[in-house]
């Protein structure tokens, strides 16, 4: 195991401890033997607060054996089950896989004190807004079109023109943004493995369409199979897509108080 891991909690008896130790993520900055790199804020109050744990620590940019880049990528993650002591090396159980935050020390860290936005987070805002216009808005919009606007003689090329260059170039922009931002690919949680599902699928719904106007027959008496898959894939594509909303949204922490999310993933240098 290579990387930085950070864990933190509260103990029955009221105390914090603090434990620096190897984690799994290669690009992150190197664990030392050494636990007192990391001290808790003296003039900050760490503990529960509005039914949330919220922990104020420090540790240096340069400490012996490890340093800590200017733009610096850590993931973090929370765990339900408390370790088992008080001590620095105590065991801990597995955690829960959240996501990335990205530190930028000459932003005064994941979000500054005036409340202006990381480039993280600016990232994960533009991947909402790219995919959601993507699977939300035009997505949707083909599917209508090729449902109920059967009147107009270019429904077709309006369906297709819909996906080829209006959600497919969303698409394949929202993955890139994420890709960004979460300094690689990982298939850690149900946001990103639905999403990886919705893009492969997103391309098979493309190929049977083509297919389909291909073999399109006005006068089949019959619907052939191709005809079903492309049909039932597509509404599958959008209700897939639907629930992918709350999960990238619980994913990202937006169901936590934007003052308690900026106190839990700051890091005071």
């Amino acid at each position: 195991m290579s990387g930085y891991l950070i864990a933190t909690w509260l103990n029955n008896d009221g105390t914090i401890t603090l434990s620096q130790r190897s984690g799994g993520m290669p690009n992150e900055p190197k664990a030392t033997n050494y636990q007192n790199d990391l001290q808790l804020v003296p003039n900050k109050t760490s503990g529960i607060s509005n039914d949330r744990l919220v922990i104020y620590f420090r540790r240096l940019q340069k400490v012996r054996d490890s340093v800590i880049n200017e733009a610096q990528t850590f993931a973090w993650a929370y765990g339900t089950t408390r370790p088992s002591g008080k001590e620095p090396t105590s065991t801990l159980t597995k955690h829960i896989y959240r996501d990335n935050a990205f530190l930028n020390l000459a932003n005064m860290g994941v979000e500054s004190s005036s409340g202006t936005l990381s480039t993280y987070d600016k990232l994960v805002i533009s991947h909402a807004i790219i995919m959601f216009m993507a699977w939300m808005v035009f997505l949707p919009a083909a599917v209508f079109v090729a449902r109920f606007a059967r009147i107009l003689s270019f429904w077709v090329n309006l369906h297709r023109g819909i996906q080829v260059f209006l959600v497919v170039p969303l698409v394949i922009a929202g993955n890139a943004v994420a890709y960004i931002a979460a300094g690689g690919y990982q298939a850690s949680d149900p946001h990103k493995i639905l999403g990886l599902i919705l893009f492969i699928c997103l391309f098979v719904q493309l190929t049977v369409g083509v297919f389909h106007h291909e073999m399109y027959d006005p006068c089949r008496n019959y619907t052939p199979w191709w005809t079903h898959l492309h049909r039932w894939l597509g509404r599958a594509i959008v209700v897939l897509a639907i629930f992918q909303v709350p999960l990238g949204l619980s994913l990202y922490g937006a169901s936590i108080r934007g003052d308690n999310r900026d106190e839990f993933k700051r890091m005071d240098d």
